[in-house]
Formats: C-alpha cells, structure tokens, sequence
C-alpha cells in the first residue's frame, strides 16, 4: 500500500534527479577553471544540462502545484483558520524554547 498517489511519487522522482544533475554540473561549471584544455567544451555541455535540469524542475513545480489543485492532495496544504493563530504561536513558542 503506497501512501501516495503515483503522480506524486514520479514528481519526486524527478526532482531529485533534476536536482542531482544541478549539482553535479554546477559543480562542473564551477571548477572547470584554468589548466584544462578543452574546459570550453567541457563546460557548455554542462551548461546545457544545467538549463535543462533547472526548466525540468520548474516545470515540475508547476505540475505539482497543478496536480495539488485538481486532486484530493491539495487538502494536506491548505491553512485551516479557525485555529491558525493559536497553531503559529504554540509552534512559535515552541522554536524559540
């Protein structure tokens, strides 16, 4: 039994991929610096993987804030306000303790 429905599990599947990819060529472009050769190549093949990566995860976000609004999910992030106040104080409370 999965707690979740399938199109939030591949969601997440996604971004954790896409942002796997954006650290790994971050890190690429960061340090491709002085002493390589070929760091021109080297780097715009990252660069391209990184915009990708980085449109896919936008992309993502959206579908997610999509999918939360036409399914049943959306109701785990709506604010309840009869309680609201009290709930931000005793968390509040709670944090600076």
């Amino acid at each position: 039994m999965y707690l979740y429905p399938k199109w939030l599990r591949l969601w997440h599947l996604i971004n954790a991929l896409a942002v796997i990819i954006l650290i790994v060529t971050g890190i690429k472009i960061r340090y491709s610096g002085e002493g390589a050769g070929t760091a021109i190549e080297a780097v715009s093949g990252s660069v391209t993987w990184h915009n990708i990566s980085a449109t896919v995860l936008t992309i993502g976000y959206l579908a997610f804030v999509a999918g939360n609004i036409l399914t049943g999910n959306g109701k785990h992030y709506r604010l309840k306000g009869k309680d609201l106040m009290k709930n931000i104080k005793k968390q509040f409370r709670y944090y600076i303790k």
